[in-house]
């Protein structure tokens, strides 16, 4: 086998065997804050649980550049619903959801953020995950209508999810054992100089 086309290989499956790194999860005194990089299709974004109003968590949340996902792109809303299941709600999170920042219900815990301004002053169209204490019925797909002033402060199984980003796209992070096998195959190579031929 030609040696480029070896090393192409090798660096190939390198890049499958490595996946991109995970969302960093923020936790203070044990409650789940939000988390870091979470990876929304292919951008990386930071999301923090709060509670209060819309208008006062999204600059009024009156239009639709307050909202970090649009109604008008409903895949990439969908992927973020999901992406809180599948990247921040893990583990002791994931079945302890009074453990989420604004929630104290052991049951479950809703976390909502605008994707849609309605047609009524106040109106506005949310995207919600559900976290449950029985992760078989955990939901990403649930959408609803709300208000502009509606707080979540008093609400035991409400908070809000505020979204920063994209952050930058995501990428498949090098190995050092990948950096490695470059060099090997690099030094290799000079030693015996490129060729596309097979060896007589």
């Amino acid at each position: 086998m030609p040696r480029l086309l070896h090393l192409s290989l090798v660096l190939l499956l390198a890049s499958f065997a490595f996946p991109a790194a995970s969302a960093i999860l923020i936790v203070e005194n044990g409650q789940l804050m939000g988390a870091r990089n979470v990876l929304v299709q292919s951008q990386l974004y930071d999301v923090t649980f709060v509670d209060g109003t819309c208008a006062d968590l999204f600059s009024n949340c009156d239009e639709e550049s307050d909202f970090v996902f649009s109604w008008t792109d409903p895949e990439q809303a969908l992927a973020a619903r999901a992406a809180l299941l599948d990247q921040v709600f893990l583990g002791e999170f994931d079945s302890q959801p009074e453990r989420t920042n604004g929630c104290s219900s052991e049951a479950y815990c809703s976390v909502s953020f605008p994707i849609q301004k309605l047609g009524s002053p106040e109106g506005v169209g949310v995207a919600i995950t559900t976290n449950y204490e029985d992760e078989a019925q955990d939901n990403a797909t649930s959408q609803g209508g709300g208000s502009r002033t509606h707080d979540t402060t008093n609400v035991p199984y409400q908070t809000y999810a505020v979204w920063s980003g994209p952050l930058a796209p995501a990428a498949v992070p090098i190995s050092p054992l990948v950096g490695v096998l470059v060099s090997a195959g690099l030094v290799a190579t000079s030693r015996r100089g490129f060729s596309c031929a097979p060896p007589p």
